[in-house]
């Protein structure tokens, strides 16, 4: 959103020009999202506590295992959620938009994050395993095979270097 807004911000102030640097925006971008992290982490843990989305044990595949694990039993699941919410946005207020890397990137990212949420919701619902190893790979798979047919159909402009667009510069 900011990367639309540099040219009339640099009207008011030239020091905004700084806005235009994908290096910039990067860091700024990296710093919202911690800071994002670090103020939302704890409102949001304690909706999860409150909420009963816990953690349980007990895959009973070593007794060893389970004694060490059984101090997390009722650990707060779906923490990613927070660090979806972060990266996307700072994606949101840093990225440029119009960019179709980013929005590939994002594609991906939000594609892995529900993949991830689907799990922890069987977890949830069916037990302490989740989904098997092949629906997450299937999943992780499929994921990969779209942005690989998207990028190698939709090959990179003349205008673009290693996923990057030279105009960012």
């Amino acid at each position: 959103m900011l990367y639309y807004l540099y040219p009339w911000l640099c009207d008011f102030f030239p020091g905004f020009n700084v806005l235009r640097y994908i290096t910039f925006r990067s860091v700024c971008a990296a710093v919202m999202s911690f800071l994002v992290c670090v103020l939302l982490g704890p409102c949001l843990i304690r909706r999860l506590k409150k909420s009963g989305i816990r953690r349980k044990n007990g895959k009973n595949d070593s007794p060893q295992l389970d004694s060490l694990h059984r101090k997390k039993e009722g650990t707060p699941t779906m923490g990613g959620i927070l660090i979806v919410i972060s990266v996307i946005l700072s994606c949101l207020v840093w990225g440029n938009l119009s960019n179709r890397f980013v929005l590939l990137v994002l594609f991906v990212f939000l594609g892995l994050s529900g993949l991830g949420f689907a799990d922890d919701m069987v977890k949830l619902r069916l037990g302490p395993r989740g989904l098997k190893g092949r629906y997450k790979l299937l999943g992780q798979a499929a994921l990969g095979l779209i942005a690989g047919v998207y990028l190698f159909c939709c090959p990179a402009d003349v205008g673009i270097l290693w996923g990057v667009d030279i105009a960012d510069f």
